[in-house]
């Protein structure tokens, strides 16, 4: 399991969680450069704990940081992880280590990582939630209303992160 300054050594600021075309998955890895195409997911990182792409781009990343942080695969609901997609009253426990995804306006759903509760404000990491694709960003925020309003699903992680 790894702390949040693990994590944000290993998916540094303003990178990008990808790999270039002619690699293969690198979830554990980044690069220098923006994905030059967003179409498809030739170039994006994948979750895959287990030999299975699961997800990419923002969904994967953050999963891929809960999986950091846990020591477990936050897709599996017989591990200590929970999912709500019916009440955006989960909202209102969200803590650092969750995993939140939302419809962001015209850019469809994203999800992120949180890192960080403060009354109304959620402090969190993401991938993609920039205009440069693939790019991984640190210490954003946005409120808990937001979260509601636009609300899709909580994964729940086991604990906390520290």
């Amino acid at each position: 399991m790894a702390t949040l300054a693990q994590i944000k050594v290993k998916f540094p600021h303003g990178k990008f969680w990808n790999r270039s075309s002619a690699s293969t998955n690198n979830q554990d890895g980044y690069t220098s450069k923006a994905c030059a195409n967003h179409d498809t997911t030739a170039t994006c990182n994948q979750f895959n704990p287990s030999g299975t792409n699961l997800s990419s781009q923002c969904m994967g990343f953050a999963e891929k940081c809960g999986y950091e942080a846990s020591g477990l695969n936050p897709r599996s609901t017989t591990n200590g992880w929970t999912t709500n997609e019916t009440s955006s009253t989960a909202i209102d426990t969200v803590k650092a280590g969750d995993i939140v995804r939302y419809t962001n306006g015209s850019y469809g759903r994203h999800s992120i990582f949180v890192t960080g509760v403060s009354g109304d404000t959620v402090t969190y990491g993401d991938c993609n939630g920039t205009s440069k694709n693939c790019e991984i960003r640190w210490g954003a925020t946005i409120s808990k209303k937001t979260l509601k309003d636009n609300f899709v699903h909580l994964r729940k992680a086991p604990k906390a992160l520290t």
